[in-house]
């Protein structure tokens, strides 16, 4: 694998392994330093930042490495990977139908303009991703707390532009579970 070139915003790769104790390496290994496990997510996609966590995972910006070796904007994707001890859902074989059917309907919502493309759908023994376009900007959370609440014109703006959205998912008779701020 070529260097990166020494502007590389994100110097480090994160190991993808749930249970690594140090998942931070250096951007041009192609191995954990301390577990072993290949640091590029299907040869491709190296983890650079952890987004955020929660329940059932966890989201990391990534860098494609198949578009460009310098992390470009257009290279930027996100990898959610999920957790599968943490759903409580039994045997994680019991997940699979529910990964196949949300990256199934990832790649069906993922043609309206305004949420994010899935880029593929991945199973290795780390267990299961999915990898979308990346969104930049900040979360409605971070702007509020940046610039405060917003005013009443912005909410009726914000909600003129989300409700077509929702509108668009539920017409594909998905819930999507998880609307805050911080998403």
């Amino acid at each position: 694998m070529a260097q990166l070139a020494s502007t590389d915003p994100w110097p480090t790769s994160l190991c993808l392994n749930l249970h690594c104790r140090q998942p931070r390496n250096q951007a041009a290994d192609r191995y954990c330093t301390h577990c072993g496990q290949p640091l590029l997510l299907g040869e491709r996609f190296r983890a650079v930042k952890l987004l955020g966590q929660g329940g059932f995972g966890r989201t990391l910006l990534a860098v494609d490495q198949h578009i460009s070796l310098e992390p470009l904007p257009s290279s930027l994707c996100v990898i959610k990977q999920l957790w599968p001890e943490s759903t409580g859902q039994g045997r994680p074989t019991q997940l699979v139908p529910r990964f196949e059917q949300e990256a199934r309907q990832l790649a069906q919502l993922g043609q309206h303009p305004q949420i994010p493309s899935l880029i593929t759908a991945l199973t290795t023994p780390l267990g299961w991703f999915l990898v979308q376009d990346y969104i930049p900007g900040p979360t409605l959370a971070q702007q509020v707390e940046a610039d405060g609440p917003l005013s009443e014109l912005q909410i009726r703006e914000l909600l003129d532009s989300l409700l077509p959205v929702l509108a668009t998912i539920h017409q594909q008779q998905v819930i999507h579970r998880d609307i805050k701020p911080a998403n």
